[in-house]
Protein backbone atom coordinates (compact mmCIF):
# COMPACT_ATOMS: atom_id res chain seq x y z
CA UNK A 1 0.00 0.00 0.00
CA UNK A 2 2.61 2.65 0.74
CA UNK A 3 4.99 1.53 -1.96
CA UNK A 4 2.68 2.24 -4.57
CA UNK A 5 1.51 5.55 -3.20
CA UNK A 6 5.38 6.42 -2.56
CA UNK A 7 5.59 5.20 -6.12
CA UNK A 8 2.89 7.25 -7.48
CA UNK A 9 3.58 10.55 -5.68
CA UNK A 10 7.13 10.31 -6.91
CA UNK A 11 6.33 9.39 -9.98
CA UNK A 12 3.85 12.56 -10.36
CA UNK A 13 6.51 14.93 -8.95
CA UNK A 14 9.28 14.06 -11.48
CA UNK A 15 6.47 14.32 -14.14
CA UNK A 16 5.74 17.76 -12.44
CA UNK A 17 9.45 19.27 -11.76
CA UNK A 18 10.50 17.96 -15.72
CA UNK A 19 7.28 20.06 -17.04
CA UNK A 20 8.46 23.38 -14.78
CA UNK A 21 12.07 22.29 -16.09
CA UNK A 22 10.73 22.28 -19.97
CA UNK A 23 8.94 25.07 -19.89
CA UNK A 24 11.33 27.41 -17.94
CA UNK A 25 14.30 26.41 -20.28
CA UNK A 26 16.59 25.90 -17.70
CA UNK A 27 18.96 23.75 -19.63
CA UNK A 28 19.18 26.20 -22.71
CA UNK A 29 19.85 28.66 -19.84
CA UNK A 30 22.71 26.93 -18.56
CA UNK A 31 24.22 25.94 -21.41
CA UNK A 32 24.07 29.13 -22.66
CA UNK A 33 25.83 30.38 -19.37
CA UNK A 34 28.30 27.79 -19.71
CA UNK A 35 29.47 28.85 -23.00
CA UNK A 36 29.89 32.51 -21.84
CA UNK A 37 31.74 31.31 -19.29
CA UNK A 38 34.38 29.61 -21.47
CA UNK A 39 34.65 32.90 -23.36
CA UNK A 40 35.52 35.23 -20.84
CA UNK A 41 37.85 32.84 -19.75
CA UNK A 42 39.25 32.95 -23.00
CA UNK A 43 39.39 36.61 -22.55
CA UNK A 44 40.90 36.48 -19.45
CA UNK A 45 43.65 34.28 -20.53
CA UNK A 46 44.66 35.87 -23.31
CA UNK A 47 44.23 39.28 -20.91
CA UNK A 48 47.05 38.04 -18.67
CA UNK A 49 49.49 36.39 -21.41
CA UNK A 50 49.09 40.08 -23.75
CA UNK A 51 48.25 38.12 -26.48
CA UNK A 52 45.88 38.45 -29.09
CA UNK A 53 43.72 42.05 -29.52
CA UNK A 54 45.57 42.25 -26.00
CA UNK A 55 49.27 42.44 -27.52
CA UNK A 56 48.83 46.55 -27.21
CA UNK A 57 49.93 47.23 -23.65
CA UNK A 58 48.40 50.74 -23.19
CA UNK A 59 45.06 49.90 -24.97
CA UNK A 60 44.76 46.53 -23.78
CA UNK A 61 42.63 47.04 -20.67
CA UNK A 62 40.26 49.43 -21.45
CA UNK A 63 40.21 46.89 -24.88
CA UNK A 64 39.53 43.90 -21.99
CA UNK A 65 36.85 46.03 -20.36
CA UNK A 66 35.22 46.56 -23.92
CA UNK A 67 35.24 42.89 -24.67
CA UNK A 68 34.00 41.71 -21.38
CA UNK A 69 31.50 44.17 -20.87
CA UNK A 70 30.00 43.22 -24.78
CA UNK A 71 29.77 39.10 -24.03
CA UNK A 72 27.94 40.44 -20.88
CA UNK A 73 25.54 42.25 -22.72
CA UNK A 74 24.98 39.81 -25.49
CA UNK A 75 24.13 37.25 -22.85
CA UNK A 76 21.41 39.19 -21.18
CA UNK A 77 19.97 39.53 -24.62
CA UNK A 78 20.33 35.58 -24.78
CA UNK A 79 18.84 35.20 -21.77
CA UNK A 80 15.73 38.19 -22.15
CA UNK A 81 15.31 36.19 -25.25
CA UNK A 82 14.58 32.82 -23.72
CA UNK A 83 12.55 34.45 -21.28
CA UNK A 84 10.43 36.05 -23.74
CA UNK A 85 9.62 33.09 -25.68
CA UNK A 86 8.72 31.05 -22.61
CA UNK A 87 6.27 33.74 -21.67
CA UNK A 88 4.81 34.63 -25.10
CA UNK A 89 1.63 31.85 -26.17
CA UNK A 90 2.58 29.77 -29.00
CA UNK A 91 1.07 30.95 -32.33
CA UNK A 92 2.19 28.14 -33.78
CA UNK A 93 -1.17 25.50 -32.28
CA UNK A 94 -3.54 25.25 -34.54
CA UNK A 95 -6.90 26.66 -34.08
CA UNK A 96 -9.52 24.62 -32.19
CA UNK A 97 -12.69 24.28 -35.46
CA UNK A 98 -13.94 21.10 -33.51
CA UNK A 99 -13.17 17.55 -34.17
CA UNK A 100 -12.08 16.48 -37.47
CA UNK A 101 -15.23 14.32 -37.92
CA UNK A 102 -17.23 17.70 -37.42
CA UNK A 103 -14.72 19.58 -39.66
CA UNK A 104 -15.13 17.12 -42.96
CA UNK A 105 -19.18 17.39 -42.62
CA UNK A 106 -18.59 21.18 -43.18
CA UNK A 107 -16.65 20.30 -45.52
CA UNK A 108 -18.80 18.15 -47.16
CA UNK A 109 -21.82 19.94 -46.50
CA UNK A 110 -19.90 22.99 -48.13
CA UNK A 111 -19.28 20.50 -51.61
CA UNK A 112 -23.04 20.33 -51.66
CA UNK A 113 -24.04 23.59 -51.54
CA UNK A 114 -21.55 24.69 -54.33
CA UNK A 115 -22.79 21.54 -56.27
CA UNK A 116 -26.19 22.34 -55.81
CA UNK A 117 -25.90 26.11 -57.27
CA UNK A 118 -24.28 24.71 -60.72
Amino acid sequence: MWINLTTTIMSLSLAILNGAFNFLKFGDLWLSYRMTEEVLKQEKYLFLASAGQYQDKENAYPLFVETVESIISSEHNKFRNVINEARRPSKDKPEDHGSKFTFSIRLSNKADSEMKQK
